[in-house]
């Protein structure tokens, strides 16, 4: 083109992506302050033998706060920024994509957003959701602002993997098997996504046996020689059915046991329901009841001279309540000694629990 022709092209053009990016960017910034403007040159530069090479050159134009400008070209800015640019023009500016009206595109993306900062990985989690409204997009990452649980479905999440031959699969996340500990950090962003956060019972593949409370963790806990089991206390009897959900979530082995009174047996009901009966069957316990009993807590597994043992010899009052008792006991250096002088009737209830749990 002559050259008047050229700038008004060329203005047109620069127009037009400052308007795209600028809009995109957005989505992106860290703060209200950072400006973006893309400055559009045509160059000539003379190529291998003598030959002349055409070719449009970018910067990146940034104004202070005095009002001077910085030019800088893009691969001199952040990585967040040189990766959000790349994006940008290929999504927006791709003739392919553009001819057919971006419908029924496949997008396939490797750790998008790697470098950006977290608010703009949630924007860009809501970016992609929105962009698969007409295509499909397909991304790997370790960032949970990507696995946002309330733009995408965890059904949606799949866990790829290697079998034995090397070969590989996908697997939804709430159908995989896999059992190594280090399966559980590579799920991580997802547990982080769901607020759930990670605890020592990540590192083991053992039963978890859930309590309504921390004084039956306690108990259990001092009565029981199995290697093979963990106690995770919640915290009252209808607390149970979300730890239940973390124990899914997780695939972990587990049992729940309530108090076997009103209120235990009436959550045991409900957390039936809710979970169904594969799920439920032979992991929901109440306490067993004793010959003539109607209801069975915690607490009367324990004998009154027993209680009345501990207290004597942890040297607190004979009037403690069963919580003090219990909680002091557990934290004393004394604990061993104690709980061998403890009465074959008591350790004789605690047995029967176990076996009733099919521990």
């Amino acid at each position: 083109m002559e050259e008047r022709q050229r700038k008004s092209a060329l203005a047109k053009v620069q127009k037009y992506l400052n308007s795209t990016l600028t809009k995109e960017w957005e989505n992106f910034r860290l703060d209200d302050r950072d400006a973006l403007e893309i400055a559009l040159d045509f160059v000539k530069e003379a190529g291998p033998n003598n030959s002349i090479r055409n070719f449009l050159k970018l910067d990146v134009v940034e104004t202070d706060n005095s009002g001077e400008q910085h030019f800088f070209f893009v691969s001199d800015r952040s990585k967040g920024f040189f990766w959000f640019f790349n994006f940008v023009m290929k999504l927006e500016f791709n003739p392919k994509v553009l001819s057919q009206d971006d419908k029924n595109t496949i997008y396939l993306l490797d750790e998008p957003g790697s470098y950006l900062h977290a608010s703009a990985q949630i924007r860009l989690c809501k970016k992609l959701k929105n962009l698969s409204s007409r295509n499909r997009v397909i991304y790997c990452t370790n960032s949970h602002y990507l696995l946002d649980p309330e733009i995408i479905p965890i059904s949606n999440i799949v866990v790829a993997d290697k079998d034995v031959a090397s070969n590989i699969k996908l697997t939804p996340i709430h159908e995989y098997k896999g059992n190594a500990p280090e399966h559980r950090w590579a799920f991580q962003p997802v547990f982080d996504a769901l607020r759930i956060k990670p605890f020592i019972l990540d590192t083991s593949n053992t039963c978890v046996i859930i309590t309504e409370g921390i004084y039956d963790y306690f108990s259990l806990s001092m009565f029981t020689e199995s290697i093979d089991i963990r106690f995770l206390p919640s915290v009252g009897a209808e607390s149970i059915k979300y730890y239940i959900s973390l124990m899914i979530a997780w695939t972990r082995p587990f049992k729940a046991l309530w108090d076997n009174d009103k209120e235990g047996r009436k959550h045991k009901a409900e957390a039936e329901k809710y979970f169904g009966e594969e799920l439920s069957t032979g992991r929901l316990f109440v306490l067993p009841l004793a010959n003539g009993q109607r209801d069975s807590i915690l607490q009367n597994l324990f004998s009154g001279e027993d209680l009345h043992l501990i207290r004597d010899e942890l040297g607190i009052s004979l009037n403690s309540s069963f919580e003090k008792t219990i909680s002091t006991l557990f934290y004393s250096f004394k604990k061993t000694a104690i709980l061998n002088k403890i009465s074959n009737t008591t350790k004789l209830k605690f047995k029967d629990v176990f076996d009733h749990l099919g521990i």
